[in-house]
């Protein structure tokens, strides 16, 4: 690599490069000798040599006549670590200005039966072992699929080993256990179920895993999402595990 290129690397301009190099032939010398040199003007020389002394890459030398001496060259390399740790000491400024390296909420938004069925079993690509926690109502999720997919959907997150639990609102059709049988804590299928308390009604179904929260509303309203995002995974998982743990089991 040429020399000229190096030294523009480390922030030298022309003049500056000239200075140091025409020292570091010199050994020692005064202002002047350098500005006689490299044929830069004095009156430049005296401040780059002021900057190079602050980067400790030029020393002062004492006596009556002021003359100046390169410091070893090796403490260009130091030059470079120091704008190293600069660069990355603002880099995650940087990286957030431009939006890259920050972890931005990811949202999907679906419609229609097969939408509502791509957030619902979202889910099953989870690794074994998993935990889907949900708020789910029965109207909603029979009311849309169907008691053949119901059963057939918690059969294929047990087979991948995915536990689910699952606050639903109480109601007349919730408490008929022989009816909704399907909807009881089952431990073949990976299921626990608990109730909500009484005066919380909804019909909306609210998925909660891996950094994920999917939503799925009404069945009036057809919409559904699914948005990433793990500080607002964290906290309703926190609100779901507070309101499981005073909530009464469905076979209670």
């Amino acid at each position: 690599m040429i020399l000229s290129d190096v030294f523009k690397r480390l922030g030298f301009n022309e003049n500056k490069r000239k200075v140091y190099l025409s020292l570091l032939n010199f050994g020692e010398a005064t202002a002047r000798d350098i500005s006689h040199n490299c044929k830069v003007e004095r009156t430049n020389v005296y401040k780059i040599l002021s900057e190079l002394v602050e980067q400790n890459l030029v020393e002062e030398l004492p006596g009556k006549i002021k003359k100046y001496s390169v410091v070893n060259p090796t403490k260009l390399i130091d030059i470079q670590e120091e704008n190293k740790k600069a660069i990355e000491a603002v880099m995650p400024e940087l990286l957030g200005m431009l939006g890259i390296g920050v972890a931005k909420p990811k949202l999907k938004y679906y419609e229609g039966e097969e939408g509502v069925k791509k957030v619902f079993e979202d889910p099953l690509n989870m690794a074994p072992g998993s935990v889907v926690k949900s708020f789910s109502s029965t109207e909603n999720v029979i009311g849309r699929f169907g008691s053949i997919y119901t059963r057939h959907y918690s059969e294929r997150r047990a087979q991948a080993k995915i536990k689910r639990l699952s606050l639903r609102p109480v109601s007349n059709k919730s408490k008929s256990k022989n009816e909704w049988e399907i909807f009881s804590s089952d431990e073949t299928l990976k299921r626990e179920i608990r109730f909500l308390p009484p005066h919380i009604k909804t019909t909306t179904l609210i998925q909660i895993y891996n950094n994920k929260i999917g939503v799925i509303g009404a069945p009036e309203e057809g919409y559904a999402f699914i948005l990433e995002s793990k500080e607002l995974y964290n906290l309703i998982s926190q609100v779901f595990d507070l309101i499981w743990s005073s909530a009464k089991p469905s076979d209670q």
